[in-house]
C-alpha cells in the first residue's frame, strides 16, 4: 500500500520537473505586475485631460504602468524638494528647466542620454536651456516665445494704423489708446511671480542687455538695464490700476474683454482669444540700445536618481516626448514648437502662429543660475520697489545686483 503511493507522488512529480527553466521564467514573467512609474507633473487644472492618455500610451510602449501626480506650478518647487529630502522623489517630474541646475547641483537629478538624431531635431537654442555643467539633464516637454497680442479694434479707435516697432512706438501707442478709448494702453504685471521676472527679462534682452557676462560678472545694473527698468516703470502710466497685484496670467482677462490696448504673452492664449476679441500678434519692439527679443523659456522631464528603475524612466521620458506626442501637446495647449519639422505643420501657418515661430531666431534664453528662487525674488523685489517709488530704478537695479552677487 505505502509503496503504491509513493509510486503515485513520484508519477505526479515528474512532469514538474520536465517543465523549462524558461518556461518557468516565462510563466513567473507572465504573472508578475508591471514597474510602476511616478510621474509628477507640474501644472494648472485640467491639464490631465491632454497629459493623461498621452503618458499612458507612453507607458504602454514601454511595458509600465505609470501613477501620474498632479502638482500646482506655485507648489512644485516645494514639494519636490520635500520628496527628494524624504527619498521619496518621483522617477520621472515635469518641472521648468530653469530648476535644473538646483536639482543638479544637489544630485537630484541624473544626466540624460539623448540619441544623437533626437538632438538634431531641435532648433539650436532648445538644448542649453535643459544642460547644465555640460550635461544635458531634461528632455524639453515644453517651449515658448513670447510677443505683443494686440487689439485691432482699439487700434483702430485711438487712429492706430501698425503695431509698434520700438519702445518709444510702443509708449506712444500705449498712451494713445489711454486717452483716446475706455481701454488702458498696456497689460503690466507686477506681482512676485515668474512670469513678472520674465516680462522684465524681454526688455533687458530687448535693450541688448543681460543678467550676467560670459565670466558670469552680473551686469542687470548696467546702463541697458537701468534703460529697460525705466521703461518699465513709464509703461505704469498707461497700464491697469495697481500692476503690482497682478500676474501676466491674470491679465489676459482683461484684454480678452477689451478692457487693454495691448499685452505681451505666450502662444498658450490664441485659443482663448479667438472669437472674444479681435486682435492679432507682432513681434516684442526694440530698445534703444537692442533689436527685437524675446526670453525663450522651456519645462522639461527629468528622471530623478532615487528611482528604482532610472533606465525604464529615461525611456518613459523620451517616449513622451516622441515627435508624435509632441505634437499634440503643442497644438492641443498652443506653444512655440520646438522641433523645426514642426513648424511645417498647418496648425502653425496662421498669420498670429507665425508670429511665435518668427521669434525663435530672436530669442534668447532665460539664465540658468544654481537657485532661480532667489534670483527671481531679487527681480520681482527689484521691479516692485521701483514701481511703487520706493527706490529709483538705478537703486533698485544695484539693490538686485548685490543679491544676484549671492549666486556667484
Amino acid at each position: 500500500m505505502i509503496r503504491n503511493v509513493i509510486l503515485v507522488i513520484i508519477l505526479f512529480l515528474i512532469p514538474l520537473f520536465m517543465i523549462p527553466g524558461g518556461a518557468q521564467q516565462e510563466a513567473k514573467e507572465a504573472t508578475a505586475a508591471p514597474v510602476t512609474l511616478t510621474f509628477l507633473r507640474s501644472g494648472g487644472s485640467g491639464e490631465e485631460k491632454v497629459v493623461g492618455p498621452v503618458a499612458e500610451e507612453s507607458a504602454k510602449e514601454i511595458g509600465i504602468s505609470v501613477e501620474m501626480v498632479m502638482v500646482p506650478w506655485g507648489q512644485a518647487f516645494d514639494k519636490i524638494m520635500t520628496m527628494v529630502a524624504g527619498n521619496n522623489a518621483p522617477d520621472v517630474a515635469y518641472i521648468g528647466s530653469r530648476w535644473i541646475p538646483h536639482f543638479a547641483e544637489i544630485g537630484a537629478i541624473t544626466p540624460i542620454d539623448v540619441p544623437a538624431e533626437r538632438k538634431e531635431e531641435y532648433f539650436n537654442s532648445i538644448w542649453p536651456m535643459v544642460t547644465w555643467e555640460g550635461k544635458i539633464y531634461g528632455i524639453p516637454r515644453a517651449f515658448s516665445t513670447k510677443v505683443l497680442y494686440y487689439n485691432t479694434r482699439l487700434f483702430k479707435q485711438a487712429g492706430l494704423s501698425k503695431p509698434p516697432q520700438t519702445w518709444s512706438e510702443l509708449e506712444a501707442a500705449a498712451k494713445t489708446i489711454t486717452e483716446n478709448t475706455d481701454a488702458y494702453g498696456f497689460a503690466l504685471a507686477g506681482e512676485k511671480f515668474v512670469s513678472t521676472t520674465s516680462q522684465f527679462f524681454n526688455l533687458l534682452f530687448q535693450n541688448g542687455g543681460d543678467v550676467f557676462d560670459e565670466q558670469g560678472n552680473v551686469i542687470i545694473n548696467d546702463e541697458n538695464g537701468i534703460e529697460a527698468l525705466k521703461f518699465y516703470v513709464n509703461l505704469a502710466k498707461y497700464a491697469e490700476e495697481g500692476p503690482t497685484a497682478w500676474r501676466r496670467e491674470e491679465l489676459w482677462e482683461l484684454f480678452a474683454e477689451g478692457k487693454v490696448g495691448m499685452y505681451v504673452s505666450g502662444p498658450w492664449r490664441v485659443g482663448a482669444f479667438k472669437g472674444k476679441v479681435p486682435f492679432a500678434t507682432a513681434a516684442l519692439p526694440a530698445g534703444p540700445r537692442g533689436s527685437s527679443a524675446s526670453i525663450l523659456v522651456s519645462d522639461s522631464l527629468v528622471v530623478f536618481k532615487q528611482s528604482s528603475n532610472p533606465d525604464l524612466a529615461e525611456k518613459f521620458a523620451l517616449s513622451l516626448t516622441s515627435y508624435e506626442r509632441q505634437k499634440i501637446l503643442d497644438t492641443e495647449w498652443g506653444m512655440t514648437p520646438m522641433r523645426k519639422e514642426e513648424t511645417e505643420l498647418e496648425f502653425f501657418q496662421t498669420p498670429e502662429w507665425k508670429t511665435f515661430v518668427d521669434m525663435i531666431p530672436r530669442g534668447k534664453p532665460q539664465p540658468l543660475v544654481k537657485n532661480w528662487e532667489l534670483l527671481e525674488d531679487a527681480v520681482t523685489d527689484m521691479i516692485q520697489f521701483a514701481l511703487l517709488n520706493k527706490l529709483t530704478p538705478e537703486e533698485a537695479l544695484d539693490w538686485a545686483a548685490s543679491k544676484l552677487e549671492e549666486l556667484k
